[in-house]
C-alpha cells in the first residue's frame, strides 16, 4: 500500500518533530557544511532540525564552531566504523568522508526518515516538502545527475537501458526502514570494496548500480547542478528549460568550479558567500585561496538579480 505525504507526515511527526540532516564531512570541508547548515537555518528557522554529523577526525573546536552556525538546533557528532572510512580508500576527487552516508542505517536506527546532503551545497527553500516526500514504497529518492548519460552507464554495467535514469547522489532522502530490508547500501558497498578503483564517481556509481530502477525521482530544483546552469553539456537545455520560472531551492556545487575557490565561476556563488557570511569561517575561507575581492562583487550582484527575476 503506498502512502500518502499525508500519512509520511503523522508517521514523522510520531518519530519526532525535528528534521533529520546527515552530513559527512572531514576537518576540509567543516566550513562549508557551516555555511551548508547556516543556509538552511535562514531558509527555515521555525523548524526544528537534528545534525547527524557524520564525521572523520573532526576535532572538538572546529566541531563547537559548526554547531554555531545553528543555535538551538541538535547536533550528534558520530565517527562511521573505520573499516567503512577505508572500504575503497581515496580516488581522485573522493575524499573517506563520503563514504560516511553508507552508515546511517547502523547509526541512526531511531530514525525513520534521514536526509542526507553533500557539504558542497546551499539551501535555498525550507526542506520540510522534501524530507516528508512521498518515497511511493522506494528507498530512497534522487535528482538525476546533469552530467552522466544514464544509457552509457546501463550499458557498461549491463543494465536494463529502457527509461534509464542515473541519480546524483548528493541530496538523497532515505526511508532508512525500507533500506535496511532490502540491503541497498550492503550491495553498493560490496560494489565498491570489489570494482572501487574502476568507478569514474566511486560511491555514486555503486550507488545507482545498486538502486537502478528502484528510486523515485524528486524536482531537479532540490539539487541544481552547476551541468544544468551551464551551457554545452548534453542535457542543460532541457534541464534549464524546467528551472526558467522557478527558483531552485537546493544548489549543489558540484565539480571543481567550487564558490571558494579563487578563480573559479558559478552562477550561484554569492548563494553561498550570502551563507558563509553567518558563519565563523568567513576568514578562514577567504584567506585559504578563496574568491578575491571582484569575483565577490561579481557573485553578489549575479546572486542579487536571480533573487530579484526569481522570487522564492
Amino acid at each position: 500500500m503506498q502512502l500518502s505525504a499525508q500519512s509520511l507526515q503523522t508517521g514523522f511527526e510520531m518519530q519526532g518533530s525535528e528534521i533529520v540532516i546527515a552530513f559527512g564531512l572531514d576537518a576540509g570541508y567543516a566550513a562549508h557544511a557551516g555555511a551548508a547548515i547556516a543556509s538552511i537555518m535562514a531558509a527555515a528557522p521555525q523548524r526544528a532540525y537534528r545534525f547527524a554529523m557524520l564525521h572523520d577526525g573532526v576535532p572538538a573546536d572546529l566541531q563547537a564552531q559548526v554547531q554555531m552556525c545553528a543555535p538551538g538546533a541538535r547536533f550528534d557528532w558520530l565517527a562511521p566504523p573505520e573499516e567503512l572510512l577505508a572500504c575503497s580508500g581515496v580516488h581522485g576527487h573522493v575524499s573517506r568522508a563520503t563514504y560516511a552516508r553508507f552508515a546511517i542505517p547502523d547509526l541512526l536506527r531511531d530514525c525513520r526518515r534521514v536526509l542526507y546532503l553533500d557539504c558542497d551545497l546551499i539551501v535555498l527553500a525550507d526542506l520540510q516538502p522534501l524530507f516528508t516526500s512521498d518515497l511511493r514504497g522506494a528507498a530512497l529518492g534522487a535528482v538525476s545527475d546533469h552530467w552522466i548519460d544514464p544509457s552509457a552507464f546501463a550499458q557498461s554495467w549491463g543494465l536494463e537501458r529502457a527509461g534509464a535514469r542515473y541519480f546524483n547522489a548528493g541530496v538523497l532522502v532515505l526511508d532508512v526502514d525500507v533500506l535496511r530490508q532490502e540491503g541497498g547500501f550492503s550491495r553498493a558497498l560490496e560494489t565498491l570494496n570489489t570494482q572501487g578503483s574502476s568507478l569514474p564517481f566511486m560511491d555514486q556509481d555503486a550507488l545507482n548500480h545498486a538502486f537502478w530502477g528502484r528510486w523515485h525521482p524528486l524536482d531537479r530544483v532540490w539539487n541544481v547542478q552547476r551541468a544544468a546552469l551551464m551551457r554545452g553539456f548534453e542535457d542543460a537545455a532541457q534541464a534549464q528549460a524546467g528551472l526558467e520560472t522557478r527558483r531552485p531551492k537546493i544548489i549543489h556545487y558540484t565539480g571543481s568550479q567550487k564558490p571558494w575557490r579563487r578563480g573559479a565561476y558559478h552562477p550561484y556563488a554569492g548563494a553561498y558567500l550570502q551563507a558563509l557570511a553567518r558563519t565563523p569561517f568567513w576568514d578562514q575561507v577567504l584567506s585559504a585561496g578563496g574568491p578575491v575581492w571582484h569575483e565577490r562583487l561579481r557573485a553578489r550582484w549575479n546572486w542579487a538579480r536571480k533573487a530579484l527575476f526569481f522570487p522564492s
